[in-house]
């Protein structure tokens, strides 16, 4: 028969420790609380920076650790999520491997920081803490409370948990994926979609371009007629907008087409 992991908040059973009980209760794998989240993006990034200095051969927690300023097994404590959600690889050969999304996010870091955090995106978008929270982001923002209450009843967590499930959030905002401001959370909307070209009904069939001259300018024919017998060349500079030269266009068109009517 299983035994039933008791909640957290409880007394400790005697010899058994207190992260064994926790991890005991837990269906998923949760960043630690015991290295501040700023620390834990530095050391995301050192794993990154010491895998490109040593020629790509695998990082152990004590070089990463020197980086930041924190000893190997300090470091280690970030290991398990790491490696859940593929920020790092454990190698054959001992240490670890950074994905090229945290490579790429560590390059970019030295020209534009909001650039880089979509270089992470990809990992956190198979998180199964995002697909927890972003659909129901894509309705509408959700507070901070109610998302924390859908990472607790996924993960099994419980109130002692609740730093590291903050840390979730944390690093789906690390990447971009959405931003949080006074209690509230909110999807990002990074990727744009292609603009859909016009369709053949939607092109203007009145003007048509001609080969362009050796000054500088540019040359249309406006037909006045639907036969297409009757036409006006133009030839616009080039330093006048497209707006500029359609209205422009437009008022030739009636002005021509209103007198050659009077005449009639």
């Amino acid at each position: 028969m299983t035994e039933t992991a008791k909640p957290i908040s409880g007394p400790l059973e005697s010899g058994e420790p207190k992260a064994r009980r926790e991890r005991a209760s837990l269906s998923k794998v949760l960043p630690t609380e015991r290295i501040m989240f700023d620390k834990q993006a530095e050391v995301l990034r050192a794993y990154a920076a010491v895998y490109a200095a040593n020629g790509g051969q695998p990082v152990t927690n004590e070089k990463a650790g020197e980086i930041v300023g924190l000893s190997g097994s300090t470091i280690s404590q970030t290991n398990a999520f790491f490696t859940d959600v593929g920020i790092l690889t454990r190698s054959e050969k001992g240490g670890f491997i950074p994905s090229k999304e945290v490579i790429e996010y560590n390059d970019a870091c030295q020209w534009d920081v909001n650039e880089a955090r979509t270089r992470l995106q990809p990992i956190f978008e198979r998180a199964w803490f995002y697909r927890c929270l972003v659909p129901r982001l894509q309705l509408s923002p959700q507070s901070q409370a109610t998302c924390l209450t859908l990472l607790a009843g996924e993960s099994r967590a419980q109130t002692g948990h609740n730093e590291r499930l903050l840390n979730l959030i944390r690093f789906l905002e690390l990447s971009g994926v959405i931003s949080t401001s006074g209690g509230s959370i909110s999807l990002l909307q990074n990727k744009t979609s292609p603009v859909a070209p016009k369709s053949e009904e939607q092109q203007p069939k009145t003007i048509e371009s001609a080969p362009a001259g050796s000054d500088e300018s540019d040359q249309h024919i406006l037909y006045l007629d639907s036969n297409r017998q009757r036409k006006v060349r133009l030839t616009a500079p080039l330093t006048i907008s497209e707006a500029e030269y359609t209205r422009i266009c437009n008022w030739i068109k009636v002005a021509l087409i209103v007198g050659d009517e009077k005449t009639q």
